[in-house]
């Protein structure tokens, strides 16, 4: 017959807790959103370069 409970330690299991938890929030991924602002006179070049220059970080991002 198991049994019925068990006695622990508490502050060993809240250490326990807080390890688990602390290597769950480790292994995620974080998401980072970045802006790029235009301005209602932005140039057409501007505005080319812009888009050149986010499409290069967003490939390097997603390395």
């Amino acid at each position: 017959m198991p049994p019925v409970c068990r006695i622990t330690d508490y502050k060993k299991f809240l250490y326990d807790l807080k390890k688990k938890q602390k290597e769950i929030k480790a292994k995620q991924a974080t998401v980072e959103v970045k802006e790029i602002r235009f301005g209602p006179n932005t140039d057409e070049h501007d505005v080319n370069f812009k888009l050149k220059h986010t499409r290069a970080s967003s490939r390097k991002a997603t390395r």
